[in-house]
């Protein structure tokens, strides 16, 4: 973990806000804490970022498209998992309860390193936390130099199996240790898949443009200024697994849709003033000020011919200040946000051979609608001896929604909502050394997390599943989490391990029921309070110098998950899309002698016949008892050819293994050879 001095101009704090106070190795933190380097995330060369978390214990991967993906962390996601990039939400009020396309709509490229934190992190973010939070983090523009700097960068990566062609023009420049910038585009087009025994999956490429800037300036008596933009576009992402284009893999069935696209552009500004040396009342400051504007857009023809042009548009504001303060018994952290989303939303439906447009009172969404969180959170850490450290947090949070115009599900005719919800969560987290080297520890926890219904779940309109539309569900209260972690972690020269068992007690879970209607053919879902339950698992990871240049690791993850039923809540049964086994045992070896690293891993994921009734009837994305194990084998070849310019070689899927990620609705890639050059100059 960096200390203060060492992330400047980034603050520490504007990282996960459980780590900020802590200048400790991840070893002695009470919590499961991953990184991705991005020396890490350019050997793998995943394609997205949900792709780049795959490979971590307790994550599984869902896409509804090729272009697509959401993570499942500890059986949650969607709404339920929350993302960040430097510290400022990702997510917002639109999200879905169940995976969703969002977490692909970053470019890897601008991105220096990923931070995993799995567990409940209300506490520290408030709603949405769930499952666990991600937080990305862009790399500062200063470098330490003598004078003026200029530091243009290009790469390419091609891709076989997945057709794709990749390249990204950037550049680093400033002025010795003063202020510096980083600007990048990347273009990105991918074909259509080549998945293992079914061939050539139609209608699976897409492409995508995105462009990212950051500026850093170090002003006087230690305060810094950091603006960035990204923006991203996406163009022609098909859900073919709804549509006629479908391949089905084992006993899934294609939809009836002659067309389902979906294009998407979003972007994100902020400006961030910090401090990192001691102020009369704090040692360590920053105020952030974010804007988020995201566009979704949908054209679906049904068999029947009608055309469906839907979409929303929706834009973020967020305040965030952030406080620190070291005392003798310990260290506070204080932070205050707010984030308010703007939503107007659209539908048109135009009959087959007709020229007659009718406008919806909605489109997914609720139109013209406001979403206001507020949260107020507080932080103690402290060494109380030199073994034990206690970690006390505390979070007040204050949501709202407003819906202007949303479809009556009863009436069909519009009608408005507004409604608040408030809660207070609480968190405990300890670890003890159990060794004077301080290189093993044990910890546990206990937190509260919640999540408040969002403008998703009061007023969608639209099809979920297979064979599910669903209505509005202008009654909701919040989810209500309580988690206990317990864990053991080991860190030396030669080996790191760690074993974490987690149980998550569920209230007030909010889930699709039947209403006994029928609309557009599919049968009509609402969202209510209806479920209680649990889940539960255990991450195991470990990996050893075998030799000063070879280092073997495993991980592996077991999770089970109930919830009761709608129409009998006394009988239980499993989540939905729930994580199957999975493990991963790789071999690394770096050179002694050349700037040169080979590594190949293989990743084995069980049988997913863990279904709920929602999962059998999706008959489309899930086979007939549940999704089949696989095994896949990848390899790597990281090269330097000179201080300048530095070659990738990967393969994926090596023994070409046709598989489908559970719950998602298309196959991934067979063989995949992909190659990618960077050069610096």
């Amino acid at each position: 973990m960096k200390s203060h001095a060492e992330t400047k101009p980034n603050p520490a704090l504007d990282t996960i806000i459980v780590t900020a106070s802590s200048e400790k190795a991840i070893v002695q933190l009470p919590f499961e804490l991953e990184t991705l380097t991005r020396s890490e995330l350019h050997q793998k060369q995943a394609r997205t970022i949900p792709e780049a978390l795959r490979v971590l214990p307790g994550v599984q991967i869902q896409k509804t498209a090729n272009g697509h993906g959401s993570p499942f962390i500890r059986g949650f996601t969607g709404n339920r998992t929350l993302a960040l990039i430097d510290g400022i939400r990702y997510n917002n009020s639109t999200y879905r309860d169940g995976a969703n396309e969002y977490f692909a709509h970053i470019d890897v490229h601008s991105i220096e390193n990923i931070e995993l934190l799995r567990g409940p992190a209300s506490v520290f973010y408030g709603s949405e936390a769930v499952g666990g939070a991600i937080n990305l983090q862009t790399k500062s523009a200063i470098r330490e130099a003598d004078d003026y700097y200029f530091s243009p960068s290009t790469s390419v990566r091609f891709g076989t199996g997945e057709d794709s062609k990749s390249y990204r023009i950037s550049s680093n420049f400033g002025y010795k240790n003063t202020w510096g910038m980083n600007a990048g585009i990347t273009s990105k087009s991918y074909g259509n898949v080549r998945a293992a025994d079914l061939g050539i999956l139609p209608n699976t490429g897409y492409d995508e443009i995105s462009v990212d800037v950051r500026f850093d300036y170090l002003l006087h008596s230690g305060w810094s200024l950091t603006g960035l933009h990204q923006s991203f576009s996406q163009d022609d992402v098909w859900r073919t697994h709804s549509t006629l284009s479908n391949i089905p893999f084992e006993s899934t069935q294609s939809g009836t849709d002659i067309v389902r696209l979906k294009d998407q552009k979003r972007s994100l500004s902020y400006i961030r003033l910090s401090n990192e040396q001691s102020l009369s009342f704090f040692d360590a400051a920053s105020l952030t000020l974010s804007y988020q504007p995201r566009k979704d857009t949908e054209l679906r023809v049904q068999s029947d011919g009608l055309h469906i042009d839907q979409g929303f548009t929706s834009n973020t504001l967020g305040t965030d200040l952030k406080f620190y303060k070291s005392v003798n018994f310990g260290q506070f952290s204080i932070g205050i946000s707010q984030y308010i989303d703007n939503i107007d939303s659209w539908r048109f439906d135009t009959p087959a051979n007709s020229e007659l447009t009718t406008q919806r009172i909605q489109g997914p969404v609720g139109d013209n609608a406001v979403y206001n969180q507020f949260g107020a959170f507080a932080q103690f850490e402290s060494d109380l001896t030199e073994r034990l450290s206690l970690i006390l947090s505390g979070r007040f949070s204050s949501l709202s929604a407003d819906v202007d115009q949303f479809e009556d599900p009863n009436s069909g005719l519009p009608t408005n909502l507004n409604q608040n919800w408030d809660d207070l969560s609480f968190g405990i987290r300890s670890s003890y050394a159990l060794t004077p080297q301080r290189d093993q520890f044990i910890w546990a926890s206990l937190s509260e997390s919640f999540r408040a219904p969002n403008i998703a779940d009061l007023t969608r309109f639209g099809r979920s599943r297979s064979t599910e539309f669903e209505v509005a569900s202008p009654d909701l209260d919040p989810e209500q989490f309580v988690t206990l972690e317990w864990g053991w972690k080991l860190s030396n020269q030669s080996q790191q391990a760690g074993v974490t068992w987690y149980y998550t007690d569920i209230k007030d879970y909010i889930q699709t029921a039947p209403t006994g209607k029928i609309v557009e053919g599919l049968d009509e879902v609402s969202k209510q309070n209806l479920a209680e339950g649990y889940v539960q698992g255990i991450d195991v990871s470990y990996s050893r110098s075998i030799t000063p240049s070879t280092r073997a690791h495993l991980s592996a993850s077991w999770l089970e998950a109930e919830l009761s039923l709608p129409t009998q809540p006394d009988t239980f049964e499993p989540f939905s899309r729930m994580m199957p086994p999975f493990v991963r045992i790789g071999l690394d070896w770096r050179s002694t002698t050349l700037p040169l690293e080979i590594g190949s891993d293989i990743r084995i994921v069980g049988h997913a016949n863990r279904l709920s009734s929602g999962d059998k009837s999706d008959t489309q994305r899930i086979p007939a008892g549940g999704t089949p194990s696989y095994a896949l084998w990848d390899a790597f070849i990281s090269y330097d050819l000179s201080e300048k310019h530095k070659l990738n070689f990967t393969l994926e899927n090596i023994t070409n293994q046709a598989y489908r990620v559970h719950g998602s609705g298309t196959n991934e890639v067979g063989f995949n050879a992909i190659i990618s050059l960077t050069s610096t100059y």
